[in-house]
């Protein structure tokens, strides 16, 4: 690490701390310390603004949301999305006059979403599509950034008032109908974790990241304060697509932030894509062994680093480069802080100072099953109960298969996971079927459209009627 670098880092440690005395603890806040950083910019892969830029819509759409009544604002605002500039703008706009921002999911279903908002009643809504949301039945007022955005303003006022903003991300963690799991921004409980994040995976060596996580997923939006931080030049899309990032990546961005079922999608493009970047940050679900060893052999230029975490409680341990080269398996060493008991049944609980809400006392469960070996490195064995983490998200087969028993040709289904040829782990679905029931597989998938998002939607379904 170059000593230019650590003054820099040292400087916007400075300036954040300082804005933070101003303006409070709040996104907003790490925004206001960046905006002069000349040369970083963001790009969606069509368009490019700096951040100087950022700073100044962000501060346009602060002016726009008081056509939203003011009680609405205030106090609590669902946000739900997928990856833009809109997305940037209006978390960073909200976090400066909300006392809490919760972010949820584009992948929810209807019903999933209704079931949410029972806990969140006439709550003000902010989306980038609103005719995904119109057959909700809520009370809750929506607007959509492009009825915000239409909104004229004659002048802009960079004068904003004291807030701290709480982040609450509403991720399955432990059950398939998302729960509330608050991010306070308190630096002081924080900043172990990340400086010790920061040095084990070498990012001030580094200037740009490419994020391919959607940033209402927790390890995608700490990917993106912490490349804002760093003053990154920051790479993202709307969507996933393997094929559309190895196109405008002529040039080599320095990191990729993925999941691990990602890496075969991008070999399916094209064998050398991933060695466009200099360093592969993997997280939220079991990376492969295969895969380490893949990425080790083929791309000698590129470093690949694994973190392990929980929903509850974040980043839990880092697999450095150097780790996964000795054993491409390991889940790396616990980070500086952590306290852990492994019960007899391996299952891993941690206490942390970082955990927010919880007493200092308490041990929390991650449901996952660890091994230590003498080293102290960890190995993942798999989770404590009948769930399987897919994509980074949490499955809890049992809540699954209550729910579709529910439909009313189903009499018991049993669901199973496998890996296809390309690592990737898929849901699949066998039925008993009802004596003499009239079953339509089409319509039968239609249900599970509505019922369930994207990524509990059955790659094979077998039903019998015995």
């Amino acid at each position: 690490m170059r000593l230019r670098q650590k003054i820099d880092f040292a400087i916007q440690v400075f300036k954040s701390l300082l804005y933070t005395l101003q303006s409070g603890i709040n996104l907003f806040t790490l925004l206001k310390s960046i905006r002069k950083a000349k040369d970083s910019y963001l790009n969606d892969g069509n368009r490019t603004i700096t951040y100087a830029a950022l700073y100044d819509e962000t501060c346009l759409t602060i002016e726009k949301l008081k056509i939203v009544p003011k009680n609405k604002l205030s106090s609590r605002v669902i946000l739900i999305a997928d990856n833009s500039f809109n997305f940037i703008s209006y978390l960073f706009a909200l976090s400066a006059l909300s006392k809490e921002v919760i972010i949820m999911s584009s992948q929810l279903s209807d019903l999933q979403l209704e079931k949410i908002l029972e806990n969140y009643p006439q709550v003000l809504m902010l989306t980038d599509n609103k005719d995904r949301l119109a057959n909700l039945r809520t009370k809750s007022l929506i607007y959509s950034f492009a009825e915000i955005n239409a909104c004229v303003i004659n002048k802009v006022s960079h004068k904003i008032r004291r807030n701290n903003g709480n982040i609450t991300i509403l991720s399955t963690g432990s059950s398939n109908i998302p729960k509330p799991i608050e991010r306070k921004l308190n630096i002081s409980k924080i900043w172990s974790p990340f400086t010790e994040l920061i040095s084990k995976l070498g990012l001030l060596n580094y200037s740009s990241t490419f994020i391919t996580v959607p940033f209402y997923h927790g390890y995608g939006l700490a990917s993106l304060i912490l490349a804002l931080f760093l003053k990154h030049n920051l790479h993202f899309t709307t969507k996933f697509s393997a094929k559309c990032i190895t196109q405008f990546t002529n040039n080599r961005i320095d990191c990729l932030v993925l999941l691990p079922s990602m890496i075969p999608k991008f070999l399916e493009i094209d064998q050398n894509a991933l060695g466009l970047f200099r360093c592969i940050i993997s997280g939220a679900d079991k990376l492969e062994a295969t895969w380490v060893s893949f990425i080790l052999n083929q791309y000698t230029e590129t470093n690949i680093y694994n973190l392990y975490g929980t929903t509850e409680l974040g980043i839990c341990s880092i697999a450095t480069h150097t780790d996964l080269t000795n054993n491409n398996n390991t889940i790396g060493r616990f980070l500086k802080g952590i306290e852990y008991h492994l019960q007899a049944d391996q299952q891993l609980k941690i206490r942390c100072p970082w955990i927010h809400d919880l007493s200092k006392n308490q041990y929390v469960s991650t449901g996952d099953r660890i091994h230590q070996d003498k080293n102290g490195f960890l190995y993942y064995l798999g989770r404590t109960n009948s769930s399987f983490n897919i994509g980074g998200e949490i499955i809890h087969f049992s809540e699954l298969e209550e729910k579709i028993n529910s439909y009313e040709s189903v009499a018991k289904t049993r669901i199973l996971v496998s890996k296809n040829e390309m690592m990737i782990s898929e849901l699949n679905l066998e039925l008993t079927l009802k004596k003499d029931s009239a079953f339509n597989e089409a319509e039968f998938r239609k249900w599970l459209n509505r019922t369930f998002p994207k990524y509990l939607q059955p790659k094979s379904l077998h039903y019998n009627d015995n």
